[in-house]
């Protein structure tokens, strides 16, 4: 009976620790704010679509996610799909890199004070032409298949999350944040967490 008791006790201790263990606070991520940065000044803003670095295309899912921690954060978002028109009417696209000229511009046409600009960087593992998959824990993993036609299981691993708010009048980086992954939580909320606790906010 007394062995079953700590057996129980043990368990619950388990349970508690790993559920204190997944607690995100931030501390995986690192920010910095400009000395000239004041949300009063810079409040309405557009989030462009997180660039991938290290394998093609760009993401909006974590585009997305911080669309909704930025408003979190007491800022004003502009819709997508007036970003798209805008570039569309500047024969520009969603992935090009603007120039300060192009950004100002941009600017004016939205009415924003600053745009969000991300990446996602990738690092590629090949696979092996002997295996049908890969196999262990891997942190972020986006699996591709086949590879080039003889690599069978190549996977990318997420390495890191970067954000940079740019001022659309000088083109001064207002916000830089990124994280790294870790093991039980999410990199973006962590930088958000990390930005929430710069900005002073509850």
């Amino acid at each position: 009976m007394i062995k079953l008791r700590n057996f129980s006790i043990l368990i619950l201790f388990v349970i508690l620790f790993s559920g204190c263990a997944n607690v995100q606070t931030g501390k995986y991520a690192q920010a910095i704010l400009s000395k000239n940065f004041s949300q009063n000044k810079y409040k309405r803003i557009a989030i462009m679509p997180f660039q991938n670095v290290g394998k093609s295309g760009i993401d909006q899912t974590i585009s997305d996610q911080f669309t909704i921690y930025f408003m979190r954060l007491g800022f004003t978002i502009i819709e997508r799909s007036q970003i798209e028109s805008i570039l569309i009417e500047m024969d520009l696209k969603m992935d090009q890199p603007l120039t300060q000229k192009q950004l100002k511009e941009v600017g004016n046409k939205l009415s924003i004070d600053a745009l969000l600009m991300g990446t996602m960087s990738y690092s590629y593992q090949p696979g092996s032409s002997q295996a049908s998959g890969f196999t262990g824990k891997i942190l972020s993993e986006t699996p591709i298949g086949t590879y080039e036609g003889s690599s069978t299981g190549a996977y990318h691993i997420l390495t890191q999350e970067t954000l940079r708010l740019v001022s659309v009048e000088s083109g001064e980086i207002l916000i830089s944040a990124s994280g790294r992954p870790f093991s039980g939580g999410s990199i973006s909320y962590e930088i958000y967490l990390k930005l929430k606790s710069l900005l002073n906010i509850e």
